[in-house]
C-alpha cells in the first residue's frame, strides 16, 4: 500500500465525571474533559485528572490547588483494545496518531510502547519495544534535513493541550535500541550495549544514549560511548555505529578537547559533521571517520541558559588558562568605559567585578574546570559583551588562552 498522510482525523470533546472508585485515577475533585481524537475507527480517549491530593506541597500551600494529570487509553469502533498479554483496559502515559503510517496506527506509551493499527476492519496490538525500569523514549532519526532530531522522553504529566499527530520522519528510534520504519510499521532491533556487544567494541559502552548522527544511506545509527582505559583508568569516549539492517557495530574514539566537547549534550548534528566525515571503504560501503585538520576550528564561548525559559543566565569559556582574565578585561576596556575593577583570589577562584555604565558585572575565574564565567543581573549587558567577544574568537583571536580539559 502506497504510503500517505491520514486525513480523517476527527476531534470529540466532552465531560465527564470521574470518583475516586475509578481505578488508576487517584481522588480528584469536580469533572473531568474526556477528549477523543479518531483516526480510521482507532480512538485515543484523553482522560484528564485534576488531583488535590499533592496540592500542598506544588501551589504554595492552597488546599483549593489542582494537579492535572493527562491519561490514554485506545479503542476500536468504542471498544477498549487490549494490548498483548493484558486481561483488562489499560491507560497509557502518551499516544499519538502516526500521521505518515500506512494504515490507521496509533503509538501508545508508558515505559514500553505499542502499535495498534487497524487493517481489513480488524485492529491489531503489537509490543513495539518492552522495557521495566526506565521511562520510554522516542526520537526522529531522520527529522533535521535526514539527521536526528531532539529525544523526547514519555512520563506521567499533562499533556492534554499537545497534538496527538506524530510526523517529522521516517525512522523512529523507540528507547535507544528499536528502529521503527513509520512508512511500513516494519521494526528493527539493535544490540545497544550487551557484554558480548561491549566486549567486541574495546569495551565501550553506548549505554542508554540518544542518537547524535544518522548516515546519508539510512543504515548506521550512531551514539556517543564511554568507556574507562583499562591500563589508566582515563574516561574515554567513541562515537558507536550500529548498522539497524544487520546489527554490526563499530567505533571512532575521538579526544574531547580536540573536538571541543565539554558535555555530551554538545554531541548536535553540527559538532558531528564538523569534527567527523563519512567515507567509503574498499567495499564502498559507507563509514564514519575522524575529520582531518590543518587547523582544528577556533574555539567559541558557551551560553548559559535559564530553564526553562531559555533566556540567557551567563556566557562561560572553557577550557581556558588563567591568563584568560586579562585578555577577556582588556578586550572589554577596548570596547567600554570600565571603571571599579577590583580582583580577589579566593581559593580555585579568581573574582574580577567592575562596572559599565553603572551596570555590575563579575568575571569568575575556576581553575578546578578551567572556566571564566561573566556574571551580571543585566542579562542583556552580558549577551552584548559575550556577542562582541564571540566576533573576535571565530577570527582566530585570543586562542592563546584555551586549553585542555580536565577530565579524569
Amino acid at each position: 500500500m502506497p504510503n500517505k498522510r491520514l486525513n480523517n482525523v476527527k476531534i470529540v470533546v466532552m465531560i465527564t465525571g470521574l470518583f475516586c472508585s475509578s481505578g488508576f485515577l487517584g481522588c480528584s475533585s469536580g469533572k473531568e474533559k474526556n477528549q477523543v481524537n479518531m483516526v480510521g475507527g482507532l480512538e485515543i480517549h484523553t482522560v484528564i485528572e485534576r488531583n488535590v491530593s499533592w496540592a500542598w506541597f506544588t501551589n504554595g500551600g492552597s488546599p483549593s490547588g489542582k494537579i492535572s494529570t493527562s491519561y490514554f487509553s485506545i479503542k476500536y469502533k468504542r471498544k477498549t483494545v487490549l494490548m498483548p498479554g493484558q486481561k483488562d483496559s489499560f491507560y497509557f502515559w502518551q499516544a499519538f496518531i502516526l500521521q505518515d503510517a500506512p494504515k490507521p496506527t496509533i503509538l501508545a506509551a508508558s515505559q514500553s510502547m505499542y502499535l495498534i493499527s487497524e487493517e481489513n476492519g480488524n485492529v491489531k496490538a503489537v509490543a513495539v519495544n518492552e522495557q521495566n525500569n526506565n521511562f520510554g523514549k522516542f526520537q526522529w532519526l531522520d527529522s533535521e534535513n535526514g539527521k536526528p532530531g531532539k529525544q523526547y522522553e514519555v512520563y506521567i504529566k499533562d499533556d492534554s493541550r499537545s497534538s496527538r499527530d506524530l510526523s517529522g520522519g521516517r525512522y523512529l528510534l523507540v528507547n535507544s535500541n528499536t528502529i521503527l520504519d513509520v512508512h511500513s510499521l516494519q521494526s528493527y532491533n539493535i544490540d545497544i550495549n550487551s557484554y558480548e556487544r561491549v566486549t567486541a567494541l574495546d569495551n565501550y559502552n553506548a549505554f542508554d544514549s540518544r542518537a547524535v548522527s544518522f548516515s546519508p544511506d539510512k543504515t548506521q545509527i550512531i551514539y556517543i560511548g564511554y568507556r574507562r582505559n583499562p591500563t589508566n583508568n582515563q574516561s574515554e569516549y567513541a562515537l558507536v555505529s550500529i548498522n539497524l539492517f544487520d546489527n554490526t557495530a563499530y567505533v571512532i574514539p575521538y579526544d574531547r578537547t580536540d573536538t571541543h566537547l565539554f558535555s555530551i549534550w554538545d554531541a548536535t548534528n553540527l559538532w558531528v559533521d564538523t569534527y567527523f566525515e563519512w567515507t567509503n571503504n574498499k567495499e564502498g560501503k559507507q563509514i564514519l571517520a575522524l575529520r582531518k585538520f590543518n587547523q582544528l576550528p577556533y574555539w567559541q564561548g558557551r551560553w548559559g541558559l535559564e530553564v526553562p525559559s531559555g533566556l540567557i543566565k551567563n556566557y562561560t569559556l572553557v577550557p581556558v588558562e588563567k591568563t584568560m582574565t586579562g585578555t577577556f578585561m582588556d578586550f572589554v576596556k577596548q570596547e567600554y568605559a570600565v571603571s571599579n575593577i577590583k580582583t580577589k583570589e579566593i581559593s580555585t577562584q579568581v573574582i574580577t567585578s567592575f562596572t559599565i555604565k553603572n551596570i555590575n558585572l563579575i568575571l569568575y575565574y575556576n581553575s578546578a574546570d578551567k572556566s571564566a564565567t561573566l556574571e551580571s543581573e543585566n542579562k542583556e549587558l552580558i549577551k552584548e559583551i559575550g556577542e562582541r567577544f564571540e566576533i573576535e574568537l571565530k577570527k582566530g583571536k585570543f586562542q592563546k588562552d584555551f586549553s585542555r580539559f580536565n577530565f579524569d
